[in-house]
């Protein structure tokens, strides 16, 4: 992928309750933007930069939180002339342990 098109990151999240999903750019909580999308639901999120360039290379991280607890993947980003190249995590899960009130079939 050239620098200057689109820069995809997708992670698929599984928790219950659903968790709250937040990603950083070397600790720092990305925003949205004109160029900067977050999209997900309860089993996906996806981080899309239209036009990426130098400086969207860094570290990033996801963390996904319910009240049971949290998780998070970290990955690194790198843009270096025309190619773009990302180290992708494959999935966060959390979940609430199975019990009696959840019916106990978790």
């Amino acid at each position: 992928m050239k620098a200057g098109h689109t820069l995809i990151i997708l992670v698929d999240i599984t928790g219950f309750p659903d968790p709250t999903v937040t990603w950083y750019q070397d600790d720092k909580e990305v925003t949205q933007s004109d160029k900067i999308t977050i999209e997900g639901d309860n089993k996906f999120s996806r981080l899309t930069i239209k036009g990426a360039t130098g400086k969207h290379s860094g570290k990033y991280k996801v963390v996904a939180k319910n009240n049971i607890g949290e998780a998070e993947e970290k990955m690194d980003v790198t843009i270096r002339g025309t190619v773009i190249i990302s180290l992708l995590p494959e999935l966060i899960f959390i979940s609430t342990p199975c019990n009696e009130s959840l019916g106990g079939n978790h």
